[in-house]
């Protein structure tokens, strides 16, 4: 017998928070992005009230406490608030499908397969940075000293003129401080940006000798 709807979200999003979890609450990710020689960094730092929203579900469970259930697995599909009329219900499931379709997706972390454009503007979305790997797209918030995702949106909608491409992806726990683990780029990129920029060399752990 198929579940219903709210149960079948129910189970993906608690599906999916276990791998929220072990590839962005407890990992960082710190990036370097950049087109026609000129290039930047950024770090990715999720925590666990991002999650809530990422999904696309309404209810009146506080972030934590919505991803606290689906870690523990003892969210409920009565805990998802469902709209008061058969049209907006229409829209939300839309929404909701779309949503979870690529929630999986985004949960494997960060790879070579994303690019990036800064100033993202789609509808009412505004983000400081979205990126894409085809299959979907994160938009993040810049919080001043990281990057935390806002808006998963299902599909590429990135202006692709726009478009920088990644050259170094690295991470770390979230307990240690600095970065020595690279998984995307080259040790002769990675040692000739370092010896350009500083600040980012600080935040690495990496003996290049």
């Amino acid at each position: 017998m198929t579940k219903p709807f709210y149960e079948r979200i129910k189970d993906d999003v608690v599906e999916a928070s276990l791998a929220y979890e072990s590839n962005y609450v407890l990992i960082d990710y710190l990036i370097v992005y950049g087109k026609d020689s000129k290039f930047s960094h950024i770090t990715i730092k999720a925590e666990r009230d991002n999650y809530l929203h990422l999904t696309g579900i309404i209810t009146k469970l506080k972030p934590k406490i919505f991803f606290e259930k689906c870690l523990n697995n003892t969210l409920l599909s009565s805990d998802i608030d469902v709209p008061a009329t058969k049209a907006l219900e229409k829209s939300y499931k839309g929404t909701l499908r779309r949503k979870i379709n690529v929630l999986k997706d985004f949960t494997k972390g960060v790879d070579s397969s994303y690019v990036i454009q800064e100033n993202y503007v789609k509808n009412r979305v505004v983000c400081s940075i979205a990126s894409t790997n085809l299959n979907l797209t994160i938009g993040y918030i810049d919080t001043g000293n990281c990057l935390r995702p806002k808006s998963l949106i299902s599909g590429d909608s990135l202006d692709h003129s726009k478009k920088q491409s990644l050259f170094l992806i690295l991470k770390k726990s979230r307990s240690e401080k600095l970065y020595k683990n690279m998984i995307f780029g080259s040790v002769g990129f990675l040692e000739e940006y370092s010896d350009q920029n500083p600040q980012f060399k600080a935040l690495l752990k990496i003996d290049f000798k």
